[in-house]
């Protein structure tokens, strides 16, 4: 009797059954559809890049994608892309720029930002880099038991050098192209032949650290590195004939005494030797230094953060400087006045080179790109000011 009495349910269970079925397929489809005409909140790894950044006014080219710094050592090893250059440098026509960072040579077009070559530099560390004067070689070298000769074309490595035993702080070649010139970081200085036909190299030293060098190798400055205290003074040599090295001036009326409060982590030196730039313990201050009187002719407040690398134009009549805050200041250097501030780096500014027409400025920086500024382009926004 049971049995008979549940038959007639049958069916209506089964109509119950489609039903539920039907309700849930049209929850699924439903929910598969909102799925897909959603916005996406992906995260930012899973999208596409983000489109390059605009150049900044004045700037014609960025090379590599800007990263925040790192702030640690450590931090920079984990994430190499994100080392800074530490020397930068224009070919001779100035349509290639050279970059070095540790352990790194890049080769990027000037105009189009981007890069051509890439070449290991081994282990060399806080690369400072020279091209000859006929535009033939390219010298490398830094914080290494050696350092590099390579053919600026293609970068091959000519030869390899480990004479030197400093750490390599400037470079630069004779003005006949015939020895390549190395100041240390400990005061030694070196001429050593380039085309190695077995001479070792003339050694000398100053006592001191090496701060700057003029272009063509024929002025130094030494003095006291990575001073904290009130200041010290600098002693500016000349370089003559291969293995002379000659004070400026009476060793006992050096450039600079405690009381100006100079700081000596960054120096310039003009090309003809005649004008040095230093940095001032007054936040944001270089001062501009007549070698040959030893005193100070102008001064400049930039009203910014502290006083990064600097460098001359060609002709020394501009001094560019870069700062902590990643600002590039262009100053005139007879008057002390500023010509403009060219502002594009995500981090503090770590290398400065012009163009061999004077008419560009390449900046390093620590957010790991470089920009290339035109110079003439200047639009009078001088954020600095000239003192006395």
């Amino acid at each position: 009797m049971n049995a008979r009495l549940a038959r007639p349910h049958v069916p209506v269970l089964r109509r119950s059954l489609r039903a539920a079925y039907a309700l849930l397929v049209g929850t699924l489809l439903a929910s598969a559809l909102h799925v897909i005409t959603r916005p996406s909140t992906a995260s930012p790894k899973s999208q596409s890049p983000a489109p390059e950044m605009t150049l900044p006014p004045h700037a014609v080219a960025r090379m590599g994608k800007p990263s925040v710094p790192a702030k640690e050592t450590a931090a920079r090893r984990a994430r190499p892309s994100v080392l800074p250059p530490n020397s930068i440098l224009f070919a001779p026509a100035d349509q290639t720029l050279i970059t070095a960072k540790d352990g790194l040579l890049e080769y990027w077009n000037a105009r189009m930002g981007k890069r051509e070559r890439h070449i290991s530099t081994d282990d060399i560390r806080q690369p400072v880099m020279a091209i000859s004067p006929d535009g033939s070689l390219l010298a490398i070298g830094g914080h290494a038991a050696h350092h590099l000769f390579l053919r600026l074309s293609d970068g091959k490595c000519v030869r390899q050098s480990s004479r030197f035993h400093d750490i390599i702080a400037n470079l630069s070649f004779t003005p006949d192209g015939q020895h390549l010139v190395m100041t240390g970081h400990w005061g030694k200085v070196m001429w050593e032949s380039v085309d190695d036909r077995g001479a070792k190299g003339k050694e000398d030293t100053t006592g001191e650290g090496s701060l700057a060098l003029s272009a063509d190798g024929r002025r130094l400055v030494s003095g006291v590195l990575y001073n904290t205290g009130a200041g010290a003074p600098f002693s500016v040599w000349n370089l003559g004939p291969v293995g002379q090295l000659n004070l400026v001036g009476d060793p006992d009326d050096r450039i600079g005494k405690p009381a100006d409060y100079v700081q000596n982590e960054h120096v310039a030196l003009s090309s003809d030797g005649r004008t040095l730039a230093t940095a001032s313990r007054a936040p944001g201050t270089v001062l501009f230094w007549n070698v040959k009187t030893g005193s100070i002719a102008k001064r400049y407040v930039s009203h910014d953060s502290d006083v990064g690398p600097m460098c001359f134009s060609p002709d020394n009549k501009t001094l560019a400087l870069g700062t902590t805050s990643g600002n590039v200041h262009v100053i005139e250097t007879f008057t002390g006045k500023g010509r403009g501030v060219f502002a594009g780096h995500l981090g503090a500014v770590t290398c400065l080179m012009f163009s061999h027409d004077g008419t560009r400025l390449a900046s390093g920086s620590d957010d790991g790109t470089s920009i290339v500024w035109d110079v003439t382009g200047l639009d009078g926004n001088k954020q600095g000011s000239a003192g006395h």
